[in-house]
């Protein structure tokens, strides 16, 4: 027999009734009109609650992938490179190669950077926009799911405000979690909702389900999540379903085919068996930090460990209670199913059981504490209680939100500057090869040589096979002018990867410093057989030139130019080059050039100048020597000339004025201007 509509309506949202079994005279079931009120002002503490929390990670400078995904990432700087990001992996920009294939991060990225180019507040603010969206979707799916305003309000609060997921909002590059979450928890409310029109609900569910996985792979998941919804509360709905399912199918087709992207392999093979105890060791992790989130950190490792491990065995009897408590409560108690099933389903993708790169990271609970923070909610709810004991709840969620509101402020301050993050993260992981390579280029950028070659050779010691650090070694090696040294290290680097050719260029400038110069030159153009680059073209034809071969250093930098048209140091060179050889034409054109990409380059304007002076077009110089002086009053030669220049129309009291100020601004150079007084006093040239 068919049901009828107040049986099925206990069917899809079955905690309704169960949370009201105790105290029916506190329904929440009330007027329309004032549900709405209700729902509107909750999302509103919502978006307080995480603009509180996130507004002093504002200011965080860019570290760790925000160096390759943005700093270094040239596609995202021109929004011609658009079709390469949905074709490319996430490294490709930097020249690096990733396994990670996630176009909608990389886009949101270039529309960042469109409109705060390096300005790091921007892309912050992003970040906590897209954490605060997927908060009002955690409150809204819930709502959808049990109908009961002050455990969904209380949900969302508990995962807007908890320090764990600082990773994912306050790291510019943990967006893809949150963006990922999004999309995946509104395709799910579009599922559970239903429109006017089915195509309507198809297209708008397909679509997030589309633009989840082109954030992240984790989205795969997205199928399982729907069947535990209808596993949990309602029938199978097969035509809403089967595009999901389609799309998953098309996405991993295109991973292993055209989008298949090899990435740099992982350092030590292992099997399933020796990463399964790492599982457990991270549930046991996951929970702690869930409930008690201290001593946060970024980098956990690919480490392996035993069955015998505490930590493990702990692990395998919460995943027991887990399956027990499934089992037990899976009809009269749905929300402690869902959010058990939850938790560990959003977990199962990064349980590195399919090799991933680490057994544990932070930002992957950004989905699954969904789960957790539901079940906590459940528990903490004051509106499951009466009299003294409602007080006590309400007393305790405004400690617990205060409490880890209060470490989420203080986190945040862990990922501000460079230096103290990869200090301190090195504290929690001395493991870690990347964070002592990162930490000592932040060392070498501060000019802390001797610093970062110590720091540089601990992270080869740890990882023999770490060819970057050996390039960075050798940057370091040379920045002391151990150019021996230098040359050694990358040579290694060239041996451990002979596709990075940002390190041929680096070997190059090693050997010429050296006075190796036919070395240098077949480095060179090694390296532009395996890849054509701006930058190794540029030092090739510094090569050429100091070799006295002009016309090779010009058609070289000419190359350069081919590649990146907007190259303001080759157009530097080449005009210096042209100056050199007498084509003053030539040479003005390319100072020109200079002076559109950085109208701050004084040494151009009065090179400009210079150079019409010698050709005679004394009325044209004198703006270009006025322009340099302006932008740096401190350049003696643009004074000599525009002074000279002034004489050769005749203009002697104008040419009296400059010497009044070169004189003025500089009164120590008064000797080199002796002899430009006496030309000026004598009114010849």
């Amino acid at each position: 027999m068919g049901k009828s509509k107040k049986e099925r309506n206990v069917k899809q949202y079955p905690e309704k009734l169960e949370l009201k079994k105790k105290s029916p005279a506190r329904s929440l079931e009330i007027n329309q009109p004032l549900k709405k009120r209700i729902a509107l002002f909750s999302m509103l503490i919502i978006i307080m609650a995480g603009a509180f929390v996130y507004a002093n990670s504002i200011h965080g400078k860019f570290l760790w992938d925000d160096e390759i995904l943005i700093q270094d990432n040239k596609e995202i700087q021109s929004w011609s490179n658009l079709p390469r990001i949905f074709a490319e992996n996430i490294g490709t920009g930097a020249g690096r190669d990733y396994n990670f294939y996630r176009p909608l991060h990389m886009l949101t990225l270039m529309v960042d950077y469109s409109l705060f180019k390096f300005d790091v507040e921007g892309y912050h603010l992003t970040n906590i926009l897209f954490h605060i969206l997927t908060a009002l979707c955690i409150y809204i799916l819930a709502n959808l799911l049990f109908r009961h305003n002050a455990l969904s309000l209380l949900t969302a609060l508990l995962f807007v405000v908890h320090p764990i997921h600082t990773e994912v909002v306050t790291y510019i590059s943990g967006r893809f979690d949150a963006l990922s979450a999004f999309f995946m928890l509104l395709c799910i409310i579009f599922y559970i909702k239903n429109f006017k029109s089915s195509f309507m609900t198809i297209f708008l569910v397909s679509l997030c389900a589309i633009l989840a996985i082109l954030s992240k792979e984790n989205a795969l998941i997205l199928p399982v999540l729907i069947l535990l919804y209808h596993y949990i509360f309602g029938e199978f709905n097969f035509k809403k379903f089967i595009p999901l399912v389609a799309i998953a199918i098309i996405y991993i087709i295109l991973r292993m085919t055209v989008l298949y992207f090899p990435g740099s392999g992982f350092q030590t093979p292992n099997t399933l068996w020796d990463r399964m105890p790492g599982f457990f060791v991270a549930v046991t992790n996951y929970i702690t930090l869930l409930i008690l989130p201290f001593n946060l950190h970024m980098e956990h490792g690919d480490l392996l460990f035993k069955f015998s491990d505490p930590k493990a065995l702990i692990g395998i009897l919460i995943l027991a209670f887990a399956a027990f408590c499934v089992f037990k409560f899976r009809k009269s108690n749905k929300l402690l199913t869902f959010a058990i099933l939850w938790f560990f389903i959003c977990l199962l993708p990064e349980s590195n059981l399919y090799r991933i790169n680490a057994y544990m990271n932070e930002h992957w609970l950004y989905l699954p504490s969904f789960g957790f923070f539901l079940l906590l909610g459940k528990y903490l709810c004051p509106l499951n209680e009466n009299g003294k004991l409602r007080i006590f709840s309400l007393i305790a969620c405004v400690a617990l939100l205060s409490f880890y509101s209060f470490l989420t402020i203080k986190q945040n301050t862990y990922w501000k500057d460079p230096v103290s993050f990869y200090e301190r993260t090195l504290k929690y992981a001395p493991f870690s090869s990347r964070l002592y390579n990162n930490l000592a280029r932040q060392y070498e950028m501060s000019g802390r040589y001797k610093e970062a070659v110590e720091l540089y050779k601990k992270a080869v010691k740890i990882a023999p096979d770490y060819a970057e650090a050996y390039n960075n070694l050798g940057v370091a090696d040379a920045d002391l002018d151990l150019n021996l040294e230098a040359i050694d290290a990358y040579k290694t680097a060239i041996k451990l990867d002979p596709n990075l050719v940002g390190i041929y260029s680096n070997l190059g400038n090693a050997y010429g410093r050296v006075g190796k110069t036919n070395e240098a030159i077949e480095v060179f153009l090694k390296a532009l057989k395996i890849k054509p680059d701006a930058s190794a073209y540029n030092n090739l034809a510094l090569i050429y030139r100091g070799l006295g071969k002009d016309n090779e250093a010009i058609q070289t930098f000419q190359n350069a130019l081919d590649l990146d048209p907007d190259n303001n140091t080759v157009y530097l060179n080449i005009a210096n080059t042209y100056a050199s050889i007498g084509k003053a034409q030539e040479a003005i054109a390319a100072f020109k050039k200079v002076t559109q990409l950085d109208p701050n380059n004084a040494n151009s304007y009065n090179n400009i100048g210079y150079l019409l002076k010698n050709l005679g077009r004394y009325e044209e110089a004198i703006p270009y020597f006025e322009n340099a002086l302006k932008i740096n009053p401190g350049i003696p030669e643009a004074y000599e000339n525009i002074c000279l220049t002034y004489l050769k129309i005749n203009e002697v009291q104008k040419a009296k004025e400059w010497y009044q100020r070169a004189i003025q601004i500089d009164p120590s150079n008064q000797k080199r201007y002796k002899k430009l007084l006496q030309i000026i006093n004598n009114n010849q040239v």
